[in-house]
């Protein structure tokens, strides 16, 4: 009786140290899914909304500039002679070179501004994302953007709806 204890014992010691050596050397591994992650994190919605009052606030100026040329176009057609040294035509083409150059340098602008926001979410949920991963002890954390990246993943290993309640936390905690 003994021995048969003993040998559950050993057995058991077995398997405890068996799971041990296991747990600790088998990489922990878990996937996000980018787009998602991007999309619902706090900081991005809010670039979002003051680039998009940015935005309105131009195309309303452009707008403005639009209906003034219109204006000015419906005043020198009804001219019955066309000269180019009219003042009246001579205001007409500055105001739509003024406008042209405008709206050239806001969608310049828009672009950069687009590229220097995206930069900045990635920069701080690159930074989230590595704390995450050290704190939940994590070897590996891939990131999924449905391009065929990941082929395959347990739905359990899915951690894109902790790791946004996590950035958003600490986003959330720094303001």
């Amino acid at each position: 009786m003994k021995k048969h204890n003993l040998f559950n014992l050993l057995l058991l010691l077995l398997i405890l140290v068996s799971w041990v050596v296991y747990y600790f050397t088998v990489p922990q591994t878990a996937f996000l899914n980018v787009n998602d992650l991007y999309n619902k994190f706090d900081y991005k919605v809010e670039l979002e909304k003051e680039y998009d009052s940015v935005q309105k606030r131009r195309t309303e100026v452009l707008d403005s500039l639009n209906l003034d040329l219109k204006s000015r176009y419906a005043q020198i057609s009804n001219l019955d002679k066309l000269n180019e040294e009219d003042p009246q035509i001579t205001a007409f083409i500055q105001k739509r070179d003024e406008y042209n150059e405008l709206k050239k340098k806001f969608e310049g602008e828009a672009e950069e501004i687009r590229a220097r926001l995206s930069n900045m979410i990635w920069e701080q949920l690159n930074q989230y994302i590595k704390e995450y991963g050290y704190e939940q002890n994590y070897t590996f954390i891939y990131g999924a953007k449905g391009d065929g990246t990941i082929m395959y993943a347990q739905e359990g290993v899915d951690i894109t709806s902790e790791v946004v309640e996590f950035v958003n936390s600490r986003y959330d905690d720094n303001e």
